[in-house]
């Protein structure tokens, strides 16, 4: 492992980050201490989050990570006496039934029965992850034209959410975060074309199962203190 390796490690295993009461807070990652601890047996997590005393669970992956690895880390977690369990986790995921989805879906239900005082937050779609997305299928000829609508979301915006929720109390419920416009899948595909002088042809596809309906009911949203996203808070889980 590089020094620079290490650095991002040990930022990824306990944020350099100080809340209100000088809260110690761990972001957990894929490529971090915690994350990695996690994805393998987590025999290492109790004394990774020894002192900590919020979790945001960042990590992304296969189902052995979303759902196994939450649940050694939920463990660990009331074993070292977390206040307070941040889950990260994607609008509309309980209306497409991909498996990616379900784990989602299952990974938020383990955090919401572990008996740790819990909030998660849903975000739309990030706009780097469409770019991506566009990118990618480009090089075949082609970008594909969703004819529904989506509300992509800066991830810097996320990031702040995610900050002002692990430095907040508990709230033990799914907060859903998304981005100012609400635009169809066609016509980023069209902009993305312009931006990017991009020949390749547009491919219309009407099915929603890949990425599902990214935006957010227009009665259920208002608006955020920063920039001009929305936010929304359901209702308690059951038994919360």
């Amino acid at each position: 492992m590089t020094e620079a390796q290490a650095r991002r490690s040990q930022l990824s295993h306990r944020a350099a980050r100080s809340g209100p009461l000088n809260m110690r807070i761990a972001i957990v990652g894929g490529t971090g201490t915690v994350g990695a601890e996690a994805a393998r047996d987590g025999s290492g997590l109790a004394a990774a989050l020894d002192g900590v005393d919020v979790v945001v669970n960042a990590a992304n992956g296969k189902r052995n990570v979303l759902v196994d690895g939450t649940a050694r880390l939920l463990r660990a977690a009331q074993e070292a006496e977390v206040r307070h369990y941040v889950g990260v986790s994607i609008v509309g995921i309980d209306r497409v039934g991909i498996g990616y989805y379900r784990a989602k879906l299952a990974q938020e239900e383990l955090i919401q029965r572990s008996g740790i005082p819990w909030t998660i937050v849903r975000a739309t779609q990030f706009h780097p992850f469409l770019a991506r997305t566009f990118a990618t299928s480009a090089k075949l000829g082609i970008v594909p034209c969703l004819r529904f609508p989506m509300q992509p979301v800066d991830p810097r915006e996320v990031g702040r959410v995610l900050a002002e929720t692990a430095e907040a109390e508990p709230s033990r419920t799914i907060t859903q975060f998304a981005g100012p416009e609400v635009v169809s899948g066609c016509d980023l595909a069209r902009r993305w074309r312009e931006r990017t002088g991009s020949h390749s042809r547009r491919w219309r596809s009407s099915s929603p199962s890949a990425s599902g309906d990214r935006r957010l009911p227009a009665t259920a949203t208002r608006p955020a203190r920063r920039a001009r996203s929305r936010r929304r808070r359901s209702q308690p889980a059951r038994g919360s």
